[in-house]
């Protein structure tokens, strides 16, 4: 940084560097933050010379302006004063040996008063007339890292100098005010950064470009349980000899890197390991010295700059070093640019929390020699670390034959052995690397692996009993007890077992025995619950389908699942256009009603199959998860006995009957003597009349968001369960304030393992809750990519094991090979292990915290969605020539579909339609964009980053846009484009045409009724599901043609001006799908060889 000095008019101020400029600001948002400041305590052991000691600090102070500084504010400007005169005396204290350690750490916890001064202090510690400890403490805004050496050195040759009567070298006071361009007054730059070459800009806005999130390495049980009060720090230090130096060196120079970097590459691929993270930053301060002279200056002379790193499991150390060696190089290049310019250009999100772009520092510096006093010998005592200034930083000091890896955290989030741990697994990391360069850094074995604890199993008494068993069991403990709540009737425990008894006998009748499939196709009535517990009776296996569904979707699963029968009634029978063998049981209908009331006798053999859930499949097709008789009691054991009979008294059952969640929510009631509160959807639930019996909700979080957001959450609830997607701390949060005494519980387990694997109570706190730890017998391992077991606190692909693994897929025997694998770490052979495909990692207590995928499956509305299935049934249709879907979580969760249209571009529209005839609602893409091709990676890949990025520009597609004409309709509008997240909504558009579902359309309810006046209900926005139509309703018009276009189309259906568009190019079409082998309409026959 060459040039002269900038000064301002006042001879005693001079201008601050962009570094000093944020420290500064640092301190005055919390100035008794200690993380700043700099203590080191020098031993001195022999006879001191007082005096002379006295007058080297006096001479290095006179020296060294930057130590006389303190900082003022003028006319809203910064200046740095130096203090010419006023050197503060060596403070000279007397203790003993036991209270030095004490003592040091209070000096360095002393509050520094920038403004004021003096911002450095000198103490001396007197143990005995021959043994001392020198403290000297000062600011980091006014000495860095590389101040050791100059502060070393002079104060070597400053006391030998005095200590043989030699005057002590010219300050600048004694030359006058004529300092030159070396003075230690000399800013590194001048104030005015803003001339920074255009190219070194340009390199960081395209290296920082998007940032990556901040990074929290420790699972928050790694915090102590009793959290300092003051900032603190941990810190840890290892040391690496001689032969490991020349070792690393070597394995750094065949690479053309230096240690340094080979270090790096091991705290990122620790830093990978521990959280997934497949785009880090990591800090490094780089020295702005650039001649002998400025290196033998005291002040703040270096950037931190920001190192973008993209580690991947698969990544191996030999490429991880390459990659830390030129993105170091390159932003050394660029390390001019000071780096609140950088954050500037950036503009990375900003918060209290951590600081921007990095969370952690990586330096490495030589370690000076001790000052060399006359007459005594010194030694360098380790310095103490007041608090920590990052999330974790490592500081690597090396010396001619070792090295020391210090590192440090945050007290408050991590706790000394978690540390220490962490330290070890980047040593083991290196160490596997360098052995093994080409070996992916995900299967890199380091030590302190865990194996899953064994939870205890749920072991039958007696003669096994199955599903159907334990709900006969309470009917004749409590016969008249309510047992199901229906919307119009209470059905008793006596009469649902009399139900269920008499069609039993008519299934059997029909031939219905073990290891068959029922398809079960009703509404949320009792008749549903008597129904499958008929067909558990009748030794056979439900496959419940929920009325939603399209009709294309039904005739698939019931196809691929070999139903042997569908029971359901006349309406939902030619809704669904099945043509195998079907029982109707709508209501009055007299079959089965004949049939003996006893309970039929079929033996029980807990291999049996129990039920078939439908999940997504990544190949186009789903997939039939198996659930045994045994896995269905081994769950509603550990279901009744964890909540029992209060907790589940009124259970609130809101989840799709093909949802894995609906198990617990008809059965687990059944089991303890509780009651089943079917619901039909959630804005259904508030005016249940069963409603003020609810004591327990269990379902996705998005979903009590929704009910919290309209005020429908039953007041006398004493637990929620929620489970299938994320649970965010803000909605616990939020779920607390509306009902302070609820017990919330947050829990795992994929369809595979039946519902639940881990369950864990949710507390109060900062970070997002834990899925808990195992329960209902499961055996949880968290694993590498080699399948070796990875140590607490490092992420894993989460395998699950023990009683409630699933048989398999139905009739996918390869599927299920592939997925459900021998248990290779377990004590007994034979077991199986599922591999979810899930990410999670284990804390110290045991306590698992779930990561989110490796593979591209997602949940929306806690539905597991396989985004290669919607893309499989597009490419079917004639109009698209290629396609991607992506996922977007915010604002609100949604489905983007990007098409290539083929030479007969599809109708406005018409894909939607296509896909809602085909898969459940929630799979359909709410949003639309037409491009010419997709963009590709430079290896010819789907670039699906950029296409995400894109996908949150895209609006859904609406069928017209007449805006809002009186003021009540701009009302409405406007809370529609708040709940939609859209620009703007026209009056004729449908809530549900528009992405709407009905958690959204509760939080339209909620919104709406705050904002308009009159009589509202969550019927009437079924009813009327347009803006014009709604506000009719509202002023009390009541014009028939909205009443009547509202209860037509109520649910997901496009408009009538888009399915009345392009009748002509859909009848050639029909005729394209007939020859590819798809369905042409609802009557045409199943599709065959997909």
């Amino acid at each position: 940084m060459g040039g002269s000095p900038y000064r301002p008019d006042d001879p005693d101020d001079l201008a601050v560097t962009p570094a000093e400029r944020r420290l500064w600001l640092l301190h005055r948002i919390a100035p008794d933050d200690p993380a700043y400041h700099v203590c080191l305590p020098i031993r001195i052991d022999g006879l001191l010379n007082l005096a002379t000691l006295r007058l080297t600090v006096v001479a290095l102070m006179r020296k060294h302006p930057a130590l006389r500084s303190r900082y003022v504010e003028r006319d809203g400007e910064l200046w740095r004063r130096v203090d010419r005169r006023a050197i503060d005396p060596m403070a000279l204290v007397e203790l003993p040996a036991a209270q030095v350690p004490a003592v040091v750490r209070g000096i360095a916890r002393r509050p520094i008063d920038l403004a004021a001064g003096p911002v450095t202090r000198w103490t001396l510690l007197r143990v005995r007339r021959d043994e001392h400890v020198l403290v000297f403490s000062t600011h980091h805004i006014v000495f860095d890292g590389a101040s050791l050496a100059p502060l070393s050195a002079d104060l070597t040759s400053l006391s030998a100098a005095l200590a043989a009567g030699r005057p002590p070298p010219a300050t600048l006071e004694d030359r006058g005010r004529g300092g030159s361009d070396t003075d230690d007054d000399a800013p590194v730059h001048p104030p005015d950064d803003h001339d920074r070459p255009a190219d070194d800009l340009t390199f960081w806005r395209r290296q920082m470009s998007g940032p990556p999130t901040p990074v929290s390495i420790w699972p928050p049980d790694a915090a102590p349980t009793g959290r300092p009060r003051t900032p603190a720090a941990v810190t840890y230090t290892t040391i690496l000899g001689s032969d490991e130096v020349d070792h690393l060196r070597r394995f750094a120079r065949h690479r053309s890197a230096t240690m340094a970097m080979a270090l790096l590459a091991g705290l990122a691929a620790t830093i990978h390991r521990y959280t997934g993270h497949h785009d880090l930053v990591i800090g490094t301060p780089v020295s702005l010295r650039e001649t002998p002279t400025d290196l033998a200056h005291i002040g703040l002379r270096l950037n931190p700059l920001p190192l973008r790193l993209r580690p991947t499991p698969a990544t191996t150390l030999d490429a991880l070093v390459r990659q830390c060696r030129d993105t170091l190089l390159d932003a050394v290049e660029h390390r001019h640019t000071p780096f609140e310019t950088i954050v500037d250009v950036v503009g990375p999100p900003r918060s209290p929390r951590h600081t921007p772009l990095f969370q952690v520092l990586l330096t490495y510096q030589t370690e000076p020699s001790a000052p060399r006093l006359p007459g005594v010998v010194t030694t360098s005592l380790p310095p103490p670390t007041p608090a920590a200034k990052y999330h974790l930083s490592l500081t690597v000091t090396a010396t001619a034959d070792r090295v020391a890896l210090t590192f440090e955290a945050d007290a408050a989030e991590c706790r000394a052995d978690t540390l220490e741990t962490f330290a070890q697994h980047v040593g083991e990391l290196l160490r596997a690397g360098m052995a093994d360069p080409q070996r992916p850094i995900g299967a890199l074995a380091v030590s302190g692996s865990t194996a899953a604890p064994y939870r205890r199993r749920i072991e039958s008494s007696g003669a096994p009993d199955g599903l159907a068993r334990l709900v006969e069991q309470t009917a004749d403990r409590q016969p008249d007890s309510v047992a199901v709540y229906g919307h119009h009737e209470q059905v008793t425990y006596a009469a649902l077992d009399r139900r269920a008894n008499q069609l039993a006998h008519e299934l059997r009748a029909r031939g219905i025995a073990p290891e068959q499939v029922v398809g079960v196709y009703l509404p949320r009535t009792p008749d549903l619950l008597a129904t499958l517990l008929a067909v558990v009776k009748a030794g056979a296996a439900f496959l419940p389908l929920d009325p939603d569904l399209p009709a294309h979707r039904i005739r698939l699963m019931l196809t691929q699942a070999r139903a042997t029968l569908l029971v359901t009634t006349t309406a939902l029978a030619a809704q669904a256009g099945h043509r195998g063998p079907t029982l109707l049981i709508d209501a009055g209908d007299t079959v089965a009603r004949g049939r003996p009331r006893r309970r039929p006798r079929v033996p029980t053999d807990p291999a049996n199959l129990a039920y078939v859930l439908f999940t997504s499949g990544s190949t186009g097709l789903p997939k039939g998860v198996a659930i045994t008789q045994a896995g269905a009691v081994n769950f509603l054991r550990w279901a009744t006995g964890e909540f029992g009979r209060d907790a589940l008294a009124g259970l609130v059952a809101l989840t799709s009957v093909g949802f894995d969640l609906s198990i617990f929510e008809l059965f687990a009631p059944l089991v303890a003597g509780g009651a089943v509160i079917l619901v039909d959807r959630p804005q259904a639930l508030p005016p249940h009349p069963a409603a003020p019996q609810a004591t327990l909700v269990n379902t996705v979080p998005s979903v009590l968001d929704a009910l919290i957001d309209a005020d429908a959450l039953p007041a006398g609830l004493r637990c929620a369960n929620l489970a299938g997607e994320p649970l965010p701390r803000e909605l616990v949060s939020r779920l607390r304030h509306h009902l302070p005494d609820l017990t919330v519980r947050n829990l795992y387990g994929p369809s595979e393992a039946t519902t639940y694997v881990t369950s864990g109570m949710v507390g109060d706190g900062d970070g997002p809750p834990a899925i808990g730890s195992e329960v209902a017998g499961a055996r949880i391992w968290l694993v590498d990519t080699d399948g070796h077991p990875v140590p607490d606190g490092m992420r894993g692909t989460l395998l699950v094991g023990g009683p409630p693994l699933a048989r398999g897929y139905l009739h996918r025997p390869a599927l299920t090979a592939e997925l459900f694998v021998p248990d290779h770490l377990g004590p007994a052979t034979g077991d199986r292990l599922y591999r979810t495909g899930d990410l999670a990692r284990r804390g110290r207590t045991g306590t698992i915290w779930f990561l989110g995928r490796l593979d591209r499956q997602i949940k929306v509305r806690g539905v597991r969605i396989e985004l290669e299935e919607i893309e499989r049934v597009l490419r079917d249709h004639p109009a698209v020539r290629d396609v991607a879907v992506v996922h977007t979580a915010a604002p609100h969760e949604r489905l983007v579909a990007f098409t290539v249209p083929g030479p007969v571009p599809p109708e406005p529209g018409e894909l939607a339609a296509y896909l809602r005839q085909r898969l459940p609602p929630v799979m359909t893409p709410t949003a639309w964009s037409t491009l010419d091709r997709l963009p590709r990676t430079d290896n010819g890949k789907l670039d699906r980053r950029r296409l995400a990025e894109h996908a949150a520009g895209v609006a859904p597609a609406r069928t017209t846009a007449v805006p809002p004409r009186s003021e009540l309709e701009r009302t409405i509008a406007r809370v529609w484009c708040s709940v939609l997240d859209r620009p703007d909504v026209g009056v004729h558009d449908g809530f549900f045409d528009l992405g709407g579902n009905s958690l959204l359309l509760l939080k339209l309810y909620g919104q709406l009724r705050a904002a308009i006046d009159g009589d509202l209900q969550v019927v009437d926005l079924l009813q009327w599901p347009t803006i014009a139509a709604l506000a009719d309703r509202l002023q009390g018009s009541g014009r028939t043609e909205h009443a009547a276009a509202g209860n037509a189309a109520p649910a997901h259906r496009p408009s009538d001006a888009a399915a009345g568009r392009g009748r002509a190019r859909a009848a050639a079409r029909r005729a394209a799908l007939r020859r590819r082998g798809g369905e042409a309409d609802d009557d045409d026959a199943e599709p065959t060889g997909r």
